[in-house]
């Protein structure tokens, strides 16, 4: 029962609430471009698009949330030959800029990413913080993002009245 007593409490309904809403938001949006036809172009049936967009969107989170977990030794190796010719390095000047325009451009949407990063890291210093392992830690934040971002999409449908038949 130790663990109890050390487990960040306040950081996981921090991450539990951000990516419900997350969550919740995500189903407004995906139903709306549903019921208007907008899928990718695609003739599907609402509900086998519903599912496939809210799939798209799980393996979505899981991918961040591995990126997030990956050590930063491993993601900056890559990186240091790359800028060493003045091809690439002009070339990442033209992606930092394409980059920045898109973000100022699509702030709201770049400003829920920041809210649900930073909830994300408040978890995993809390329980680095706490002792667990690397492992361990990996796998709670996971676990807890998935579920919480799965728990809102399921209320938003639960919640509204809607009906894909």
């Amino acid at each position: 029962m130790r663990w109890l007593k050390k487990f960040p409490w306040l950081s996981l309904i921090i991450l539990i609430a951000t990516y419900s809403l997350a969550g919740w938001h995500y189903a407004e949006w995906t139903n709306e471009m549903i019921l208007e036809g907008n899928l990718w172009l695609w003739n599907m049936e609402p509900a086998i698009a519903a599912a496939v967009v809210n799939g798209i969107a799980v393996i979505g989170v899981f991918a961040i949330s591995n990126i997030v977990n990956t050590p930063f030794d491993s993601l900056t190796m890559g990186l240091g030959g790359w800028l060493k010719t003045e091809a690439k390095a002009v070339m990442s000047i033209f992606i930092g800029a394409l980059a920045f325009a898109l973000i100022v451009q699509r702030l709201q949407h770049f400003v829920r990413f920041l809210i649900l990063l930073s909830a994300f890291l408040l978890f995993k210093l809390d329980l680095r913080n706490a002792g667990y392992s690397e492992v361990t830690s990996r796998i709670l934040l996971i676990l807890f993002s998935l579920g919480s971002f799965a728990s809102g999409v399921a209320s938003f449908y639960q919640l509204s009245v809607i009906s894909y038949q």
